[in-house]
């Protein structure tokens, strides 16, 4: 089971590099969305193998992570592969394009 880490940019490359594949999950705290990608995000990460970091980061606290990897709406989730950008996604993610991803990683 993997676990979900809330992330700043003080601890960003950290976490993206420390398994070398990592989700990260940006959002709002005034987002309508978010809540419910949140909670995909932690189910999705509860399933998942520890091959994968689960990285959450609010870009209000993160402002410096969010401008380097472009995050220009929430919620937006990056697969990164040593901190390198592989997939995107944006919006109303849905828990089954969470675990597509989980599955690119394993393949």
């Amino acid at each position: 089971m993997a676990y979900v880490s809330e992330v700043t940019d003080q601890s960003f490359d950290e976490f993206a590099r420390e398994s070398g594949r990592a989700l990260a999950y940006f959002y709002g705290t005034d987002c309508p969305i978010c809540p419910k990608v949140t909670a995909a995000f932690e189910k999705v990460a509860g399933e998942t193998g520890d091959d994968l970091r689960f990285l959450k980061v609010c870009i209000l606290d993160a402002r410096e992570t969010t401008r380097r990897y472009r995050i220009l709406g929430v919620p937006t989730i990056l697969l990164l592969e040593d901190g390198k950008e592989i997939s995107r996604m944006t919006g109303a993610i849905r828990e089954e394009d969470l675990k597509g991803l989980t599955t690119k990683v394993s393949h």
